[in-house]
């Protein structure tokens, strides 16, 4: 049970981070499109590959990385439960980490973007509002955390330092 665990838990890590890429590389473009309807188009895409793939797979990945550790016996409190493996907690933690940014951050701020959005296509035309929610600094920060985060836990999950 716990091999298949761990396969479930590994192609969720990979439906989430493709998400992550997806939704970056949408949003990327939408900040430089020329007209409109190819914004609009590439925004929704982002929210496609946030609401369908980052999100989900961000609570799948984390529901069988739990059991996947359970199951084979990891310890997931680390040194709190008197082991010495605490890859597993260290994981755990910057996991959690990232939840406050997305309620702080990231989940007003996508708002504020679909707002900018409803207003512009009612105008016809990419207004300052949507240039500037798309181009805002402190999404990009948080997203990049939450790109270093990911990282960081693929690199413990597959080299188990400690």
């Amino acid at each position: 049970m716990s091999i298949w665990m761990k396969l479930f838990h590994i192609v969720t890590a990979i439906w989430f981070i493709s998400g992550m890429i997806g939704r970056w590389a949408a949003y990327r473009r939408s900040a430089t499109a020329a007209d409109l309807p190819s914004l609009a188009a590439l925004m929704r895409l982002g929210e496609f590959f946030d609401r369908r793939m980052v999100i989900p797979g961000s609570q799948a990945v984390l529901l069988f990385g739990l059991l996947t550790a359970w199951l084979q016996g990891w310890p997931i409190l680390g040194s709190l439960q008197g082991s010495p493996i605490n890859w597993v907690f260290v994981s755990l933690i910057l996991y959690l980490s990232d939840i406050p940014i997305v309620i702080a951050v990231l989940a007003p701020q996508r708002k504020i973007r679909e707002r900018a959005l409803a207003e512009a296509l009612e105008t016809g035309a990419i207004t300052p509002a949507l240039k500037s929610a798309l181009s805002n600094q402190t999404v990009t920060i948080a997203r990049l955390y939450e790109a270093g985060i990911t990282a960081a836990i693929l690199v413990l999950m597959v080299l188990k330092p400690f």
